[in-house]
């Protein structure tokens, strides 16, 4: 179970605080909050979304557990994409 463990890393707390902040009306897109030393470049944050859900996901299991049971489930969907990969010849070009 790779996926099944709880995350230790500071990325976590920053996509929930983003995730918080912007359901709550304090975080707008283009700007990070959270950095003294960027403040005044703009952030493009890719994740905003995923940052939303995981938010309104933890807020309803603050344990994690939740989480941690979702990004399980999603690695567990992708394995059957993997399956093969590696058995496949690659494509060969022009002239091979």
């Amino acid at each position: 179970m790779t996926a099944a463990h709880i995350a230790h890393n500071s990325d976590v707390w920053l996509h929930l605080a983003t995730g918080r902040d912007f359901v709550s009306g304090k975080y707008s897109l283009g700007h990070d909050p959270y950095s003294y030393t960027g403040a005044d470049r703009y952030w493009v944050n890719a994740n905003w979304l995923t940052d939303i859900v995981s938010y309104q996901i933890w807020k309803q299991s603050p344990s994690g557990s939740t989480l941690v049971l979702l990004k399980a489930i999603l690695f567990a969907g992708r394995l059957p994409s993997y399956s093969g990969s590696a058995s496949r010849t690659p494509p060969r070009g022009p002239g091979a």
